[in-house]
């Protein structure tokens, strides 16, 4: 990974940051992190603007990483500079390899598709890397390793038993070809993959006797193999046991050096195995290192759980007013921890290196629209920001927590919030959009689409106002139906239809012999809510729900007229017209283009409305500026 020394030089400089309770040293911070239309923005507006909107949103993970950090730094347990790089470099190796085959440069080309700055990255990569050698070190003092476990990790590396294989693999995949009716059934697929594998097994039981008889299994790889490069190359190569089933293990490990195994199946091929040589190793002549290693393992998620918790219990944390600011003073304690004052400096620097680019092009939007509403006079009012943050709260909670107002607040709890937290970040970004709202409002025109679609919303389609009312019949089919096959349901559900509209050709023959339109859909109308009032729909039908053809019948109905049956969704529906009013467009024009005109834009407008304001502005982050400040 050559390219990746320098870098590293500056993943380095980033950890040589002070502890997190530490005062400024008084080192200047970069003046241009980001510039809009040309004018620079200093790293510590930037950051204090970030620490102010998504500091408390990024509060736990902060004092996760302070309370590891400091518990390490505490015991002596903190990593050098050469653990930190030889992390990263383990980690970069592990995503090219496992990823792009190897291939640093189309691991790069990926970074830029995502536009995800390679120093940037590598910085973010350095500092994970402390957390996790730090956590792993605090955890070593107090891990116990059992033998099982020392037992296991030795089967791993070093074989069964101590042998650690070296063969060549003569591999034949196993497939089953999906008929073109697309439908199988689980049956099928038993016996289909079994007919497969035992044509394999045949097909590998000839070439094992051609081995046996003094071919060179190596040239029959070469020939005859398929799959996966570990089953197809010729060479001698390392056995990895993992995920290879048991019987085919058995079987394996009872060979001697040499031999050539019976067909063996497992991870979706059938193989022939042969032994080129082994490897043994006892397991006492590693006991000790494979303990200091699994002791001094990196932390799963259930111990760094474990970790974290106990540490945040263990501590004593006061969240300070001057979090929410937005000052650029970075020396202005935000937190208390354990009676030390933390300065929003420490917060800012760890916000700016996992959140800087991302909020970059909100910022600079900020910075444009509160440059355009200055100039037109206009003003967010905090209070109306306050009331918009409770109302998109309320919202969320009965739209994502079906209105459990407390399964909501456990929700920010598991998170580290509260409700108040949550209403004032809501409030920070209303603020903000309210200076659009007030841009969108003074600019506004009413579009003629949106006011004849509030029209037909007050009334109709072409403004109609229809009184109905309607007899339901459900066409869906009982559920042991649905269990048949596609065929089946089909012609059930034609039989459904069938037996539906004769129902319904019933009850208009019965209406045409005078019965009353409410009391037959009171006793035969599927639909409980209109069936109660006997068919009617008061306010009308929802318009939107209905199809293209229904609609226009209904439309062309005169009073007093029933339609024919007609299908809507899974149901066959006959309406009648009571009365119909026409209220043109004209007549409340103006009504509703006030009312347009008075509510507040949707985030759809306000998007829109920033992008086309941003296409006549330019900004720019400035990555190693960023990352500069953050050291």
């Amino acid at each position: 990974m050559g390219r990746l020394a320098s870098s590293l030089l500056l993943a380095a400089a980033l950890l040589c940051s002070p502890p997190a309770g530490a005062q400024d040293s008084g080192s200047e911070r970069p003046a241009e992190v980001l510039t809009v239309d040309g004018q620079p923005s200093p790293w510590d507006a930037y950051a204090g603007w970030l620490v102010e909107r998504r500091g408390e949103a990024f509060l736990r993970g902060f004092l996760q990483r302070h309370l590891v950090l400091h518990a390490a730094r505490r015991a002596q347990l903190e990593p050098g500079q050469e653990a930190i790089d030889a992390r990263v470099r383990a980690d970069i190796a592990a995503r090219v390899d496992g990823a792009f085959h190897g291939d640093e440069a189309a691991w790069r080309r990926e970074l830029e598709r995502l536009g995800i700055a390679p120093d940037l990255h590598l910085a973010q990569l350095a500092e994970e890397a402390r957390h996790s050698l730090c956590a792993a070190a605090l955890l070593s003092r107090s891990r116990a390793v059992e033998p099982a476990q020392i037992e296991t990790l030795f089967e791993r590396r070093y074989g069964r038993g101590g042998r650690r294989l070296s063969l060549r693999t003569l591999g034949l995949p196993v497939v089953v070809a999906t008929p073109a009716s697309g439908q199988i059934s689980p049956e099928q697929r038993r016996r289909a993959e079994a007919e497969a594998r035992a044509l394999r097994e045949a097909e590998l039981e000839a070439l094992r006797a051609r081995a046996l008889g003094g071919e060179d299994f190596a040239d029959l790889v070469r020939e005859f193999a398929q799959g996966p490069e570990g089953h197809t190359a010729p060479e001698p190569r390392p056995f990895d046991p993992a995920r290879w089933p048991t019987a085919l293990l058995d079987a394996l490990y009872a060979l001697d050096v040499g031999a050539i195994s019976p067909p063996l199946a497992g991870r979706g091929h059938v193989c022939l195995f042969q032994i080129v040589d082994e490897e043994h190793t006892e397991l006492e002549s590693v006991r000790a290192e494979l303990a200091r290693e699994l002791s001094q393992r990196d932390a799963d998620a259930a111990e760094a759980s474990q970790l974290h918790a106990r540490l945040l219990e263990e501590a004593s944390v006061e969240v300070l007013p001057a979090l929410w600011s937005g000052s650029a003073d970075m020396n202005e304690a935000v937190l208390r921890i354990d009676g030390e004052d933390v300065p929003r400096l420490s917060l800012a620097r760890q916000l700016v290196l996992h959140e800087g680019a991302a909020q970059a092009s909100r910022f600079a939007q900020e910075q444009v629209v509160a440059q355009v509403a200055a100039e037109a006079g206009i003003e967010s009012d905090p209070d109306q920001a306050r009331r918009i943050a409770r109302f998109e709260v309320d919202t969320a909670i009965e739209r994502f927590h079906h209105g459990d107002v407390e399964r909501w607040r456990q929700t920010l709890a598991r998170r580290g919030r509260d409700e108040a937290s949550a209403l004032r970040e809501r409030a920070a970004y209303a603020r903000a959009d309210l200076l659009v709202d007030g841009l969108l409002t003074q600019q506004r025109e009413v579009d003629p689409e949106d006011l004849r679609r509030l029209w037909e919303q007050r009334t109709g389609p072409q403004g109609a106002v229809l009184e109905l009312r309607q007899i339901v019949r459900s066409l869906a089919l009982p559920p042991e139906v649905r269990g048949l096959d596609l065929a089946a349901q089909r012609q059930a559900q034609v039989e459904r239809n069938k037996v539906v509209s004769a129902e319904l050709e019933a009850v208009g023959q019965r209406l045409d012999a005078g019965e009353d339109f409410a009391a037959l859909a009171r006793e035969l109308s599927e639909d409980h809510a209109s069936a109660s009032a006997g068919g009617a729909l008061p306010g009308g039908p929802h318009w939107e729900t209905l199809p293209d053809v229904v609609r226009a019948r209904l439309l062309a109905l005169t009073p007093g007229e029933r339609s024919e049956p007609l299908v809507v969704g899974s149901t066959l529906r006959i309406y009648e017209l009571l009365s119909r009013r026409d209220i043109p467009l004209a007549s409340i024009e103006e009504e509703l283009r006030a009312e347009l005109l008075a509510r507040r834009p949707s985030a759809a407008q306000r998007t829109t409305f920033l992008a086309r304001l941003m296409q006549g502005h330019t900004w720019k982050l400035h990555i190693q500026a960023l990352l500069a400040g953050a050291r």
